[in-house]
Formats: structure tokens, sequence, C-alpha cells
């Protein structure tokens, strides 16, 4: 997806509406997001239940988009990175970090994850609703894996739903940005075990990898 401005435009239409589907209102609109996206709330709540607490830990959040997650671990203790190549989902994760409180703990950078170079390594990184959009998830597993020292989370729509076929025939019917790819849930396994991690568990396409045993929560 590097440098392909109408990816980016894509993302940026959609940052506010993909924002509050997180958060449904009321009447028979809100009705719908809450039935059609609760995948999305049980990602994030699924998430924070395996982060617990993070004093003094770093996150790394690729694809952060609108700041959900990323803010959520800022309110948990733990530094963070947010990286999105769209503007206007960074521009609502920063005003959600301030909004929360936890501005100071939030860095929010634009760029695409295959340019991003970071110095330093972060204790937990997630990717959370961005494997679908890329080809090779070996590839990035493995970065991920470079750039943790503890656990890596991500996730994938599980195959063979409404929620992953819908995209895929529509792209095929009438090609878009951005590429949509199915993977399934065996090849993600094999994927991290691939890469090397120490462990790993899964829940309906929710993975967490771990880096070392002591990584594991109780």
């Amino acid at each position: 997806m590097a440098g392909d401005q109408r990816v980016q435009a894509y993302f940026d239409a959609r940052a506010v509406p993909f924002d509050r589907v997180y958060e449904p209102g009321p009447g028979i609109r809100g009705g719908l997001d809450a039935l059609i996206y609760r995948r999305v709330r049980w990602s994030l709540d699924v998430t924070l239940a395996e982060l617990g607490d993070l004093s003094a830990k770093t996150v790394l959040d690729v694809g952060c988009g609108p700041g959900r997650y990323a803010v959520a671990a800022a309110e948990r203790g733990a530094d963070v990175v947010g990286i999105d190549f769209s503007p206007k989902m960074l521009e609502l994760a920063r005003e959600r970090a301030l909004d929360r409180g936890v501005a100071d703990r939030c860095r929010f950078v634009e760029a695409d994850f295959d340019a991003y170079q970071p110095e330093e390594r972060f204790d937990i990184v997630l990717m959370m609703g961005l494997l679908e959009f890329r080809a090779d998830p070996e590839r990035d597993l493995a970065r991920l894996s470079e750039l943790a020292t503890e656990k890596v989370i991500v996730n994938i729509p599980p195959p063979f739903r409404w929620r992953t076929t819908a995209p895929r025939v529509r792209h095929r019917l009438r090609p878009a940005p951005p590429a949509f790819y199915v993977h399934s849930p065996a090849a993600i396994g094999a994927c991290l075990e691939q890469v090397g991690f120490d462990a790993w568990r899964t829940t309906a396409g929710w993975f967490v990898g771990y880096k070392h045993p002591e990584s594991r929560p109780a």
C-alpha cells in the first residue's frame, strides 16, 4: 500500500464513519451498527483484557486508525507510538488522546509500515484490522516480531463470513483500493510459528503471539 494516494484517500474518507462504530448512536442506524460491527468492539475488549496493566510498558500500534487502541493503552499506563498513513485517522487519534488526557503518553506518526524504521523496540506491538489489506502476512508478522520484545497482537476477519465475503466480492466486481486479502486462521498460526514466536493462541481470528514464556499472562 506504500505510496498509493488512492488508498490513503480511501481511509481518510472513512475515518469518521469507522470511528463511530465503536460507539453506536441511538435509533435504527445505531442498532444496525451495533449488530454489524460488534466484532470490532469485541476485538478491542479482548485485546484490553489480554494487555491488562501497562504501567512502564511501551506499545506500538501499527495502523492505529482513530486511536482507540492506542489511547486505551495509554490510559492503562503505557507510552504509545501509533502509526498510520491516513492524516484524517491520525487527526482523530490526536484529538482522542487530548480529550482523554493522555496526549503526553501518545505519539502519532504519519508513516507507512513498510517504510517505518523506529530506533527502538517495543514491549508490545499491535496490528489490528490491517492484515486483511496486506498480501504477505508472514513478512509482516516477521517484522512485528522484530519490533516486539514481549508479545504481538493481530486480528483477521474470520473467513467465509459475510463481513469477509462482501468486501472480497465487491473488490472483484469493481476493483478499487484497497485490495482485500482473506487469510485463514491456520495460515496466520503457521506464520507465527515460522517467524519464531515462543507460543501463540487464537480466538475467532484474534491472535496473540508470545516472544518468551514469561510474557504470557498467568
